[in-house]
């Protein structure tokens, strides 16, 4: 999906962000865009970040919930703007 792409994409630092080269942040982009992918696709945020929660996600931390949840509403929220 182009969220998960893009989320490679910024973690290898394509695109100037070198600070998230590790593994950690790498994994969190990912579920993120995972995330944001489902959201956007079935206009649900809270589907997003339940299936990044349930199937993507290997490590999971209350701050990840909250940062997943807030890209996948901003996903829905540009979707929507995108489609008026």
């Amino acid at each position: 999906t182009l969220g998960c792409a893009t989320a490679c994409a910024m973690s290898d630092g394509w695109f100037g962000f070198k600070r998230f080269r590790n593994n950690k942040d790498k994994r969190d982009f990912v579920t993120a865009g995972v995330a944001a992918g489902v959201a956007v696709a079935f206009g649900a945020p809270v589907g997003g970040l339940l299936f990044a929660f349930e199937e993507v996600a290997s490590f999971w931390q209350q701050s990840l919930g909250w940062q997943t949840l807030f890209c996948c509403m901003c996903g829905v929220f540009f979707s929507g703007l995108f489609k008026s």
